[in-house]
């Protein structure tokens, strides 16, 4: 994990328990080390870098338990989560300061104080690919097992459903923009943008690694190199 102010983080297992993660600043200087008992499933900052969040998970008794821990770096204080059942895969630092945590069966979000502001359930359709933005929380869930129904989610910083449709094809990629207030769907040959007023698709031939934006326009990053993609 590495924040906006430079501090970055390592997760590693050592003999003194399960993990410990390692927090450097900017100058390479080791400033905290944090032990975790559980196994650690992600780890991300703030945009200052003054707060660490720390996923975690253990299973006792064949019951899975979860939380995720706010760490203030240069202090004492923590403040946790217990997230239940759930499996954590990713948290992410929001705009608006609060935390979007996505699990296996549901999107929470979370204020800085480690208070649940917002629970979006995953329920009959299994998570497949997502991407956090600081504004969005892009889903892209499968209705069944051997078709290609997949079900779009877009959430905003609070929660709420912004885009909810269902696509009839083989998504390879998801990207969110706080740009244009979308997310970028990537196929085998095509891309489209999917808005709330609308979807536009653009083409393309070759290895498509990734769709991304760079000032506000959206670029899709081949092996041979980056181009613009025009979506008006």
């Amino acid at each position: 994990a590495v924040s906006d102010s430079g501090n970055f983080a390592i997760v590693s297992r050592t003999a003194e328990a399960h993990y410990a993660i390692d927090v450097f600043d900017a100058s390479m200087k080791n400033i905290e080390r944090i032990y975790r008992d559980s196994y650690v499933t992600g780890v991300a900052f703030d945009g200052a870098g003054d707060t660490l969040a720390v996923l975690s998970a253990k299973s006792e008794n064949w019951t899975l338990t979860s939380e995720i821990v706010f760490f203030r770096i240069g202090t004492e204080e923590a403040k946790s989560f217990s997230l239940g059942d759930r499996l954590p895969i990713r948290c992410h630092s929001m705009a608006g300061g609060g935390w979007a945590v996505v699990c296996d069966n549901a999107v929470l979000v979370l204020s800085g104080d480690a208070k649940l502001l917002a629970e979006y359930p995953l329920s009959m359709m299994t998570l497949s690919q997502f991407h956090i933005s600081d504004r969005l929380i892009g889903l892209v869930c499968s209705e069944n097992v051997l078709g290609n129904t997949n079900r779009i989610i877009v959430l905003n910083e609070d929660g709420g459903s912004v885009i909810h449709t269902t696509v009839e094809r083989k998504i390879s990629g998801i990207y969110a923009s706080d740009v244009h207030d979308a997310v970028y769907l990537q196929y085998d040959n095509s891309v489209e943008r999917v808005a709330v007023d609308g979807v536009k698709s653009v083409s393309f031939t070759g290895n498509l690694i990734q769709v991304c934006e760079f000032s506000g326009n959206a670029v899709l990053c081949f092996p041979g190199g980056a181009y613009a993609a025009d979506f008006r």
